[in-house]
């Protein structure tokens, strides 16, 4: 939101250096993005070790090894902004993030089609036995 101001009522267009309020949120916004990374890697690692199922297994394993690289986007983006030079800062930034985020997307899509999704998440559930003859149902689980 700082940012957000600064561009729209404080900063200059014209201006190709970047001020070091800017650079200041620039680094906050690292931070904290880069806490969450290590937060979604680390649930990532434990979401794996409790889980039996190979597929899920799997799913977590293809998770960590592209959107762990992905959050390392926004911290270069802004290595980027801040070592690019003025007249190709825009293009080349706005570029990078789109591709990557193209990507990303893209891989989302794949892994979580709706052929795949049910190898995942798919949950058993009690069997049921209704007899006719009798006066209820009769619940047959393996949880039980």
């Amino acid at each position: 939101m700082n940012i957000l101001i600064w561009r729209l009522a404080i900063e200059d267009p014209a201006a190709t250096e970047i001020p070091i309020y800017y650079q200041v949120c620039l680094h906050m916004l690292n931070v904290i993005w880069i806490s969450l990374g290590v937060f979604f890697l680390v649930s990532l690692y434990y979401s794996y070790k409790a889980e039996e199922s190979d597929k899920t297994k799997g799913l977590y394993i293809r998770l960590a090894s592209l959107y762990g690289p992905w959050m390392i986007g926004l911290p270069i983006s802004v290595f980027l902004v801040l070592t690019a030079h003025p007249w190709d800062r825009e293009i080349t930034v706005k570029s990078f993030h789109l591709i990557l985020t193209f990507f990303a997307n893209a891989f989302m899509i794949y892994i979580t089609w709706p052929s795949r999704v049910l190898n995942y998440f798919s949950v058993p559930l009690p069997k049921i036995n209704y007899d006719p003859t009798k006066s209820g149902i009769e619940l047959v689980s393996d949880f039980l």
